[in-house]
C-alpha cells in the first residue's frame, strides 16, 4: 500500500508501493494539489517540493500542466497568430519549422525539452544544413519558446547553446559603379532605371516597387520611402507600410535622379498614386519579377564582363550603395540613415544632422558616377 502523505506548507509527499516518493504542490488561485512527479528518495522529494513551494510564494511557479503540450502544436500556433510578421517571414518561419525542428522536436512536450535536447537538436542540425540554416532554426525555436515562458508554460527556455544562433554568413559581393550601370543596360528598357535606384538609394526591392509617383521629389532629388511591396504565395501581392524604421527620405545623386524623371516621363502615369515601377498589365512588380529579369540581365552583362561578381544579387545593390556613400566620406550614421536600419527615436534624434550631409553624400556620389561611368548614364536616360 501507498504510504500516507507527509503535510508539508504548500503541498505534501507520500510514498508509492512502488517506493518512490511523489511530491505535489498547491497551486495559488485554484489551491489544486498538482503533480511534480515522482523522486527515488525522500530526500529528493522534500528538495523537490520546498523549491515549488518557494516558486509558488513568489509568484515564478508553473504547473507541470501547462507544459503537455507538443511543440509542433504550440510552435504552429505561435507562428500563425505572431502579430506583424511579413509575409515573406511568415514564409521563412514555416520552411524552417517545417524543416529543421519539426522531425526531431515536434512530437515532445514542452516541459520535456531540456537543455541537452536542445543542444543535441542543434549538434545535428549543425551536420545536416548550413550554418546559416542551422543559426536560422535555433532563433526561431528560441523566439517560440520564449513564448511559451510568457504563457507560462515552461519555466525557463532551453535554448542555452552559446552564439548559437549566430550567422557566420559570407561577405557578400559588391559591384562597381560601371557594372551597376553595364547590368542596367540588359534590364528591359521600361525598368532599367530601377537598378541605379537600388544601388544609389540603398533601396530595397520591395521599397523601389512600393514607390509612387507623389514620392518621388525631382526638385530636392529625393525619394519619400512609404510603403513595400510583396508577394505571399497566400494571399498574393501585399502592399504593406515599412517597418517604422525604413521609413526615410532619401537623397539621390543628380545623375541617378535624371533617369529616375526620364523613366517616370515615359512609363509612369501623370496621377500622385501612380506605381513608378509597372509589370506591363500596370501593376507594381515585386521581388520575384525582379529577380527574373535581374538573373537574365546578370547573365549577359557578365559575359561581356567577367570581373562582374558572380552570384551577385539584386538585394547586393544595397551593399554596394552602402559601400560607395562610406567612400565618399559618409559616417556610419549617414549609411545607416540611408538604409533604414535604426529605430524611430534615433531617427528623429539624428535627423537633422543626417540632412545637413545627404545632399553632400549625394553630390558626392554623382562626381564618382561621371567619373566611372557618363556614358552608361546617358545611354540609359536615352532609352525612352
Amino acid at each position: 500500500m501507498a504510504g500516507r502523505a507527509r503535510r508539508a506548507h504548500g503541498g505534501n509527499i507520500r510514498q508509492l508501493t512502488s517506493g518512490r516518493w511523489q511530491v505535489r504542490v498547491r497551486e495559488r488561485g485554484t489551491n489544486r494539489l498538482l503533480s511534480l512527479g515522482t523522486f527515488a528518495t525522500k530526500a529528493d522529494a522534500k528538495v523537490a517540493l520546498a523549491g515549488a513551494v518557494a516558486d509558488v510564494q513568489r509568484g515564478a511557479f508553473v504547473s507541470p500542466e501547462r507544459g503537455q503540450v507538443s511543440v509542433q502544436a504550440y510552435a504552429r500556433k505561435w507562428i500563425e497568430e505572431h502579430p506583424g510578421l511579413a509575409p515573406k517571414t511568415l514564409t521563412l518561419y514555416r520552411s524552417l519549422l517545417r524543416l529543421y525542428i519539426l522531425p526531431q522536436l515536434g512530437d515532445l512536450h514542452l516541459a520535456d525539452l531540456e537543455p541537452s535536447t536542445v543542444n543535441v537538436w542543434h549538434a545535428e542540425l549543425g551536420r545536416t544544413t548550413s550554418q546559416s540554416n542551422q543559426a536560422k532554426a535555433y532563433r526561431l525555436l528560441r523566439a517560440i519558446l520564449n513564448g511559451a515562458v510568457k504563457d507560462r508554460r515552461i519555466l525557463i527556455n532551453p535554448c542555452q547553446v552559446t552564439n548559437g544562433g549566430k550567422e557566420h554568413s559570407a561577405e557578400r559581393p559588391i559591384a562597381t559603379i560601371p557594372q551597376v550601370f553595364a547590368i542596367a543596360e540588359h534590364f528591359p528598357e521600361r525598368l532599367a532605371a530601377i537598378v541605379p535606384l537600388a544601388a544609389f538609394g540603398s533601396l530595397r526591392v520591395g521599397e523601389c516597387a512600393g514607390l509612387q509617383r507623389a514620392d518621388v521629389d525631382p526638385l530636392g532629388s529625393r525619394v519619400h520611402v512609404r510603403r513595400q511591396v510583396q508577394r505571399d504565395r497566400y494571399e498574393g501581392l501585399l502592399i504593406r507600410d515599412p517597418k517604422s524604421q525604413s521609413l526615410r527620405s532619401v537623397t539621390l545623386p543628380r545623375q541617378v535622379m535624371d533617369v529616375v524623371e526620364a523613366h517616370m516621363a515615359a512609363h509612369t502615369g501623370t496621377e500622385p498614386e501612380a506605381w513608378v515601377f509597372t509589370r506591363p498589365h500596370g501593376n507594381p512588380v515585386e521581388h520575384n519579377y525582379v529577380g527574373k529579369l535581374w538573373r537574365r540581365a546578370l547573365d549577359v552583362a557578365a559575359a561581356e564582363d567577367p570581373t562582374i561578381p558572380k552570384g551577385l544579387r539584386f538585394h547586393d545593390l544595397r551593399g554596394t550603395g552602402a559601400t560607395l556613400a562610406t567612400a565618399q566620406g559618409a559616417t556610419l550614421r549617414e549609411v545607416m540613415d540611408r538604409l533604414g536600419h535604426k529605430t524611430m527615436v534615433a531617427a528623429m534624434r539624428y535627423q537633422h544632422a543626417a540632412s545637413d550631409r545627404a545632399d553632400t553624400i549625394a553630390q558626392l556620389l554623382g562626381q564618382a558616377i561621371d567619373q566611372a561611368a557618363g556614358a552608361s548614364v546617358t545611354r540609359l536616360e536615352d532609352r525612352r
